[in-house]
């Protein structure tokens, strides 16, 4: 799958949804994630249009400033983080 402008859409959070200690929090589970943890990717189908501006969580329009949706180390077991938050269809890195 080929990606316009060779750029991987990463699932990103809107600044409620991210405030304080949440941009930190699994954005599946919700158990903390660490600064370390996995990013959490979109396929570029479920990016689509504008899509790719909204926050996985609540699913309001996030400015260019957003902050990166994370996966827990459990969330991301077998291959987690390299799928689509929505769908589970494999992004390349």
């Amino acid at each position: 799958m080929i990606y316009k402008g060779g750029i991987m859409p990463k699932a990103h959070l809107c600044f409620a949804c991210s405030f304080g200690d949440k941009a930190l929090e699994c954005v599946k589970c919700g158990k903390p994630a660490g600064p370390d943890s996995h990013l959490a990717k979109i396929c570029e189908p479920c990016s689509f249009g504008q899509h790719k501006e909204n926050c996985v969580k609540c699913g309001g329009w996030v400015p260019l400033s957003g902050v990166p949706a994370r996966l827990c180390d459990d969330c991301a077991k077998g291959g987690g983080y390299e799928n689509c938050f929505w769908d589970g269809v494999w992004v390349p890195q």
